[in-house]
């Protein structure tokens, strides 16, 4: 069954119809989550909390655009909600939230690669530091374009902008990224020669496709 199909039956009641829909979507819905949380027990909460919603809005699915540009909107909609819900309590961000609580950093699928070196291991650690002190904007059009490789137009449309006006919130992002990690950054230590020297190299091992 065809997941609009699923979406109509879950609307109409059929729990066997959810569980396939959950079963289909939970991994990308829990990684979507947690590329944008960066911890593992918000993205658990967040992907429960999406299922929810899809249970209650199922029958709000009008077709307008792909099932998983809709599913990756509630997503992200869930995502700013805890977001909010954590400034409040002033867990601004990823650093943020490490210095306050503690809690050990997640690991996340895609900074980490086994025929990575030492450096090149560092260099991403750098880059996803760099990457949780983005504006909320930027960060999350660079999450969905670079991390989970949405393609540009559906990003487009998940955040309701034009495609040129997220064209340059990436180029803005990535301008920022190559600023973060320069050398007069005095909390990096990825020094910007090296970091532009392995750009290119970064891309073609899929941590970062432009």
């Amino acid at each position: 069954m065809d997941d609009v199909l699923l979406l109509k039956e879950i609307a109409r009641g059929n729990a066997q119809a959810f569980e396939h829909f959950y079963e289909r979507f939970k991994a990308p819905v829990f990684q979507w989550a947690l590329s944008h949380t960066l911890y593992k027990e918000d993205a658990e909460e967040l992907t429960q909390d999406v299922f929810l919603e899809v249970l209650d809005r199922a029958g709000s699915f009008r077709g307008e655009s792909k099932v998983s540009t809709w599913l990756y909107r509630i997503t992200l909609n869930r995502a700013a909600d805890l977001y909010r819900a954590q400034r409040a309590k002033k867990r601004v961000g990823w650093l943020n939230a490490r210095r306050i609580s503690g809690r050990p950093l997640p690991e996340i699928p895609i900074f980490e690669n086994p025929e990575w070196g030492l450096e090149q291991q560092e260099l991403a650690q750098a880059l996803q530091l760099a990457i949780s002190q983005l504006p909320r904007g930027q960060r999350e059009a660079f999450t969905m374009a670079y991390l989970d490789k949405i393609p540009q137009q559906e990003i487009a449309d998940i955040l309701g902008i034009k495609l040129k006006a997220l064209e340059s919130t990436l180029q803005r992002a990535k301008k920022s990224l190559r600023l973060y990690l320069s050398p007069s950054r005095k909390e990096s230590k990825t020094p910007a020669k090296e970091f532009n020297t392995n750009f290119d190299q970064m891309k073609t091992d899929n941590l970062w496709n432009p």
